[in-house]
């Protein structure tokens, strides 16, 4: 019997070594258990968790406010998404450490469970007032 060659598209995603043995891709846990979110998984929640926190670099203080246009992307499985909670709409007010005060309208604001890591990209901030 001939050997069965493999698709296209699966050879070129095998050679950049993103294609799981097909018995594991079934396997509850195999690559789709993301740590649980530290929050419930709703705006104003990832809000309250994110003002909460006291850690930011360069010791600023971020205050996030009206977080909205949130996806919940941490319950998906797929070996190619990496987990993340993000919102899409917001705004955050940067003060602190020797840096003027700014109020940032938000482009996205993620946190990634698996790292345990929060990113946020802003538009053109403007100086608190």
């Amino acid at each position: 019997m001939a050997k069965r060659q493999p698709s296209r598209r699966r050879a070129r995603l095998a050679a950049l070594g993103l294609v799981l043995p097909m018995g594991l891709m079934g396997l509850p846990g195999a690559a789709d258990a993301a740590p649980a979110l530290p929050f419930t998984p709703a705006p104003k929640a990832f809000e309250q968790w994110l003002n909460s926190q006291r850690n930011w670099p360069h010791g600023q203080r971020l205050r996030f406010q009206g977080l909205a246009q949130c996806l919940d992307q941490t319950t998906r499985h797929s070996p190619y998404r990496t987990p993340v909670y993000t919102c899409l709409a917001g705004e955050v007010h940067l003060s602190g450490g020797g840096r003027p005060d700014q109020r940032c309208p938000l482009q996205r604001v993620s946190y990634f469970p698996n790292m345990k890591r929060v990113r946020y990209w802003t538009a053109q901030c403007q100086p608190a007032g």
